[in-house]
């Protein structure tokens, strides 16, 4: 169905308004002419020739503006139209990524290998696509640039990245510990992330009473900061999670110290 267009018309001083819905033409003003039956055989993607009957006075032009109104539709499904992925309205941008998405010209670079690469490690991982889809670009495809590497020449495979973005999305290690676990993937050791995180003790604190201890040791350590966390300072909590993950090397949930410190803080 044509989208509804807006309109208008100059010769000299008259004016012509007119909005063309369906094959139907409503119109206001003085024009001269058979403006119905000029409106409907004129394109609306470029200015046309505006036919009158009356002759051209010299000087005045015979042309008319044309002005389109572009219309959006929603349409109303349980998945996108052009691919399986489901709907919902409220979902993060990007975060319901199909194959068939993926693939599309401008959401992958054009390098050889790399949407394989992408679809290997969404059937074996449980991260969400969107946390894939920036660990690909960013940091799988940062290093392959560095060392001048085609995608097939990657120490890292597929499976190596889905067990990492696994261990990161269940909280095992930290964002830091996984970049760290991804480097010594790099160096083509051999070893599963598994292992390098075992083998560094990278994994994040699970003892909750023990990092309750470690918070209350940092505050009272620092009780200039707490007393601008109780002033709104909004910096300072920043600054108090921040020495709570150097006192664990990194080891610590930011999420799980800012709990534990807007607790004993009454926030």
């Amino acid at each position: 169905m044509a989208a509804p267009m807006l309109r208008w018309g100059c010769r000299g001083r008259r004016w012509a308004f007119a909005r063309v819905d369906g094959g139907s033409c409503h119109r206001r003003g003085a024009p001269t002419g058979s403006t119905s039956n000029q409106i409907r055989g004129e394109s609306s993607v470029a200015q046309q020739p505006l036919h009158t009957a009356q002759k051209t006075r010299k000087g005045e032009h015979k042309w008319a503006a044309v002005v389109g109104l572009e219309i959006h539709a929603q349409i109303s499904s349980n998945s996108k139209l052009f691919s399986g992925s489901q709907v919902r309205f409220s979902a993060p941008p990007n975060s319901l990524v199909s194959f068939f998405d993926a693939s599309l010209p401008g959401t992958l670079p054009n390098e050889v290998g790399l949407l394989e690469f992408f679809q290997n490690v969404i059937k074996e991982t449980r991260a969400e696509p969107k946390k894939v889809t920036s660990w690909v670009l960013n940091t799988f495809l940062g290093y392959l640039k560095q060392q001048n590497l085609a995608v097939s020449e990657s120490p890292v495979t597929p499976s190596a990245l889905a067990e990492l973005l696994d261990l990161l999305d269940s909280r095992t290690i930290s964002s830091s510990a996984a970049k760290q676990v991804f480097e010594e993937l790099w160096k083509r050791e051999g070893k599963t992330p598994g292992q390098i995180v075992s083998e560094k003790q990278l994994e994040l604190m699970q003892d909750q009473g023990a990092l309750e201890q470690l918070c209350h040791s940092v505050m009272e350590a620092h009780p200039q900061v707490v007393m601008d966390v109780k002033n709104r300072n909004p910096r300072a909590i920043n600054k108090l999670i921040g020495l709570v993950r150097k006192a664990t090397q990194s080891r610590a949930d930011p999420v799980m110290i800012k709990e534990i410190l807007e607790k004993k803080l009454s926030l």
